[in-house]
């Protein structure tokens, strides 16, 4: 019996060498074979549903003559796609626009829901060890699902911008209608991990940035709520490499809204190119500085 419970135990060990090694070569190879692997002027949009609706990166590009792709995600939890945009920048992209929303603070719930989790599979190679043990405390058999999933370095990720044709309606979305005493009050997102992509990376240029949602959209707010966001949103003010620009209540008018948190398609339209406005005004007065600086230039525009 002992004999068969060490060669159990030693063949379930060279499992676990075996995945561990595979894991960190293939790491270092999609980190390694997509370094800096984006153009010199590249923009990219990450974040959940709000973004998703909100910023036509078609347009987006062809106002600001800037590659621009949004990869935001519905029902995305701000954790994944912070890891995305450890894998942007690894990328080498210049400029990142990343979405922060009331709701971004209290959605993490979403971060081990499975069905979402399983999608973010192709940014396993992006996550920290911390990250991989909390992930493990949270939900051992996901944890162990990722980490043992091979998955091919692929430069690609996921989100799209998405043409919202709704027209309005006076409600919250589905799920945070269901849930909308809980998640208006309860704070379970620690932005810890946006703090640490902006210093990591000060070549890269972020946007911290609040798309608009419908002035009702406040009034279902816990009133420490949004006290609490802007308090949260202030703090990314103090860093050279960053910008904060809070659109959450620039639109009241219904027909730009498809409900209570998303644009919809003209709501997005006249919204992306104010946005266009304020980015191109930042990105053109950075390049100057970093010109008079004598620092190589972060980008550029035409």
């Amino acid at each position: 019996m002992n004999v068969f419970l060490k060669k159990t135990a030693f063949s379930i060990l060279i499992l676990v060498c075996i995945l561990v090694i595979s894991h960190l070569l293939m790491s270092q190879t999609e980190k390694q074979l997509f370094h800096n692997s984006y153009k010199k002027n590249s923009l990219a949009i990450i974040g959940n549903s709000h973004p998703k609706c909100a910023i036509n990166d078609s347009l987006l590009s062809n106002i600001t003559n800037i590659n621009c792709k949004n990869h935001s995600v519905n029902g995305q939890a701000m954790f994944w796609s912070i890891i995305g945009g450890r894998k942007l920048c690894n990328e080498g992209i210049k400029y990142l626009v990343i979405e922060l929303s009331n709701n971004s603070y209290t959605t993490h719930w979403k971060t081990t829901v499975r069905g979402r989790a399983r999608l973010e599979i192709h940014k396993k190679y992006f996550l920290k060890a911390q990250e991989w043990l909390e992930l493990a405390k949270t939900d051992f058999p996901l944890s162990l699902e990722l980490f043992s999933t091979q998955v091919l370095p692929r430069k690609r990720v996921r989100g799209e911008f998405l043409k919202n044709k709704r027209i309005f309606i006076p409600k919250l979305v589905k799920e945070n209608k269901t849930n909308s005493e809980g998640l208006v009050k309860i704070i379970d997102f620690n932005d810890n991990i946006i703090h640490e992509l902006i210093l990591a990376n000060p070549n890269t240029f972020f946007f911290i940035v609040r798309v608009p949602q419908h002035p009702r959209y406040y009034d279902k707010l816990a009133k420490e709520n949004e006290s609490f966001f802007l308090k949260k949103l202030n703090k990314f003010k103090n860093y050279e490499n960053a910008k904060v620009i809070d659109f959450g209540h620039l639109f009241s008018d219904n027909e730009l809204f498809g409900d209570l948190e998303h644009l919809n398609y003209n709501g997005a339209s006249k919204f992306t190119q104010i946005l266009a406005d304020s980015l191109v005004k930042d990105i053109r007065y950075r390049i100057k500085s970093t010109a008079h600086s004598g620092l190589p230039p972060v980008g550029v525009l035409f």
